[in-house]
């Protein structure tokens, strides 16, 4: 005999203390994540600082950033190792959250489960890699170019970097600042990403409508076979009773 869900439905305190067990899991990932990227990028030779401060060069004339704290460069490579530290434990993330919540899904819902948090993570990289290459290049180019010749540019490295985070986080969640370069630069792929998302929730749809007209299908075709079966049961029947 099947279990039903009343035989497997935990206690309210069980639900809490596996909760709790999977979220210990998931901030042990993090800390490891952002460790293990701390050590990378402040002592494996990658200058994440240099390649971040890319899109700011051409404006500076030929200077570098500046800044004013002795802890600037440490803030701006601990910013980076917590982004990066969350991304490397989002596998471990997800199968937590997958392991708690699995049990409450119906099957149909569990197979859509691991294509969209896939999906999530793709599109998050896409939205920082967008932002770093185009977004974040024409903004600048758009706010550098109100730039007076009585002015020089010294522009601090904490602002610089702050500024670059917000924006990359941003487009990572599909969150524009306010400014209206960026919110300008967010509108096409929003609006090609809100056509996708039409596009594939009719293809969905349209699936799931031919599944279940099939499925109908089916059930028809077996209850007509099913009634041709008893027909020619009785038939011996009926013949028997003529003779």
């Amino acid at each position: 005999m099947g279990r039903t869900a009343a035989d497997t439905e935990m206690p309210f305190l069980d639900h809490l203390e596996e909760l709790r067990h999977r979220l210990f899991w998931i901030v042990g990932a993090i800390v490891v994540g952002v460790v293990l990227s701390f050590v990378v990028l402040s002592r494996g030779g990658f200058d994440i600082v240099a390649i971040l401060a890319k899109p700011i060069e051409p404006y500076l004339r030929g200077r570098q950033l500046v800044f004013t704290h002795p802890g600037t460069s440490f803030s701006i490579v601990l910013n980076a190792s917590l982004i990066l530290g969350i991304l490397l434990a989002t596998p471990v993330i997800g199968y937590q959250l997958w392991g708690f919540f699995a049990p409450a899904l119906h099957p149909h819902e569990k197979r859509i489960i691991v294509p969209v948090l896939v999906g999530m993570i793709f599109l998050f990289l896409c939205g920082v890699t967008l932002c770093y290459f185009i977004v974040l290049p024409f903004t600048l180019k758009f706010f550098m170019g109100f730039e007076s010749s009585a002015l020089t540019p010294m522009i601090e490295a904490t602002q610089y970097f702050g500024f670059a985070f917000s924006m990359m986080l941003a487009f990572g969640v599909i969150t524009p600042d306010a400014s209206p370069t960026t919110l300008f630069a967010l509108s096409l792929p929003l609006y090609l990403l809100y056509e996708l998302g039409v596009a594939l929730s009719y293809s969905v749809t349209r699936r799931r409508r031919l599944r279940d007209e099939a499925a109908a299908r089916e059930e028809t075709l077996a209850a007509q076979r099913e009634s041709a079966a008893e027909a020619i049961r009785r038939e011996p029947r009926r013949l028997g009773a003529n003779a």
